[in-house]
């Protein structure tokens, strides 16, 4: 697809289709070839022989994303949201360092969130009538940051990385961030606005047995205080958490926190685990700070502002690998959120 994600082949259009069928004719092991007829097939609305044709230019080549593009986009436009992301997803497990790859990673982005808008709107059109919340799922809801505004951004921050610290123990089905956020669209509730009760209406319909709503409090640097609590099915809350200590070290303060969430889940984590979770933070809080900021503009849909913000925290942290996936993210989704299936 066009825009500042390298593919290849340039924009088609449904009347180039008996041009490049010729050109096919002639060069039928020309993996760009096929893949710009599938791609003007595409934008002529004829997606099976689309499918078809790109498929021929994934056996040439199967490290080139074009390919991948014309399926995904013809499979999500019919409907076919899980089978497009299955697509993706292989595709970045085995080229996820081939030129323009990042095009692909922000396609199934894109394609993520249309898919938790669409659970969202179920859930909530089915409420009273939802099995009960698994027992083993738990969600993040953004932290309740106050204070200082500069760390506002921490909010999704925070969730993100508690999300993924306690993935890191294989223990809990984890709810993605971009479900939580289609959900509280849904339900209308910002996310500075989440209280107990909304916390636990929304964990109902994630069917999530606990979420956490953690707070931050910035009131003056250098100190800071995270707190909160895990709130259940039913309501009610669990002994509060409460840290305090300086600013500078928050990324420390977050690794205490995530260990004292795990064990109010009922979880006794081994040396190894807590190890692990130790391990799982930037360099700096700069770069965490850089970070957030870009979580927050992806979650909003300001893809190119994201991919500043990715790209600050890389700078800021060089070795900072979830930066620089969301940074090839953020860029893909950009070139993508204004293409047509003719761009490839």
């Amino acid at each position: 697809l066009s825009g500042c994600v390298p593919l290849g082949p340039a924009p088609v259009t449904p009347a180039q289709i008996p041009a490049l069928e010729d050109r096919v004719a002639r060069e039928p092991e020309n993996p760009e070839a096929q893949f710009q007829l599938g791609a003007a097939l595409a934008a002529g609305n004829r997606c099976d022989e689309a499918i078809e044709t790109a498929q021929l230019g994934r056996d040439l080549d199967p490290a080139d994303p074009a390919g991948v593009l014309v399926i995904g986009q013809c499979l999500e436009g019919a409907g076919n949201l899980d089978e497009a992301l299955r697509l993706y997803g292989q595709y970045t497990a085995r080229y996820g360092d081939a030129p323009g790859a990042a095009a692909i990673e922000g396609q199934r982005a894109l394609a993520l969130k249309r898919r938790a808008r669409e659970v969202a709107r179920l859930a909530v059109a089915t409420e009273e009538t939802l099995p009960p919340a698994d027992p083993e799922t738990v969600g993040v809801l953004p932290f309740l940051v106050d204070g200082n505004p500069e760390y506002q951004p921490l909010s999704v921050g925070l969730a993100h990385m508690l999300t993924t610290d306690l993935a890191l123990l294989r223990r809990f089905s984890m709810v993605e961030r971009v479900e939580l956020n289609a959900l509280l669209q849904e339900i209308q509730i910002p996310r500075e606005m989440v209280d107990p009760e909304s916390a636990a209406r929304a964990g109902r319909l994630l069917r999530a047995s606990r979420v956490v709503l953690g707070t931050l409090s910035v009131p003056s640097e250098p100190g800071t205080r995270l707190g909160g609590n895990i709130v259940l099915e039913t309501g009610e809350l669990t002994e509060p958490l409460t840290l305090e200590g300086d600013l500078r070290d928050l990324l420390a303060l977050e690794k205490t926190y995530a260990l004292r969430v795990a064990e109010q889940l009922g979880y006794q984590l081994s040396q190894a685990e807590r190890q692990r979770i130790l391990e799982n933070q930037p360099g700096s809080l700069a770069a965490f700070l850089a970070f957030s900021k870009g979580l927050l503009e992806e979650d909003l849909g300001n893809y190119e502002n994201a991919a500043a913000y990715f790209r600050d925290a890389v700078q800021a942290d060089p070795g900072y690998e979830e930066a620089q996936e969301g940074l090839r993210r953020a860029v893909g989704a950009d070139a993508l959120s204004t293409s047509s299936p003719g761009d490839v």
